[in-house]
């Protein structure tokens, strides 16, 4: 039979081993724990850096443009530049005299015709006058308008050539 020294070195031993399997299982869970939060942490980061370098592009895309915007800035400038330069020397054409005789209608039921007036053929145009001349006359219809127009120039050599409704 064992004595009661053996029996309790043996429930020492046990004891111990029990332990050491109990720490080493402990110090296994904590390692694999660290090595799961650690590849947790290594994914995260993997993702981060995805979209960091996605922001990168995108900034060097937004420069880009940028820059492309200020050279189209600048063409711009310069053409305006180029047009405001001819637009200043610019004289628009003289207008068109248009000969008024009346200010207003005869009547209520005269409305304003621009006359064509054209030079007579008869009489011969002087080279420093004008060909055609524009007459502002008020009457009621078109037939109205060329006798009316025929009426006021055709004593300066002018003939009615076309009439049309002002407005």
């Amino acid at each position: 039979m064992p004595d009661f020294h053996t029996g309790l070195t043996l429930l020492v031993l046990v004891a111990a081993g029990t332990w050491t399997v109990c720490g080493i299982a402990q110090w296994y869970g904590a390692w694999s724990d660290a090595k799961r939060r650690g590849a947790a942490l290594v994914e995260a980061q993997k993702r981060e850096a995805k979209a960091l370098l996605k922001q990168i592009e995108d900034i060097e895309r937004l420069d880009t443009e940028i820059r492309d915007s200020r050279v189209d800035i600048a063409t711009t400038v310069t053409a305006t530049a180029a047009r405001r330069e001819a637009l200043a020397h610019f004289e628009p054409p003289a207008p068109v005299d248009i000969y008024v005789p009346s200010e207003f209608p005869a009547s209520k039921r005269d409305r304003a015709w621009v006359v064509r007036m054209g030079r007579d053929g008869a009489d011969g145009a002087r080279s420093s006058e004008a060909t055609d001349r524009l007459l502002l006359v008020w009457a009621g219809d078109h037939q109205l308008a060329m006798s009316r127009g025929r009426q006021l120039m055709g004593r300066r050599g002018y003939d009615a050539e076309a009439a049309s409704r002002l407005g």
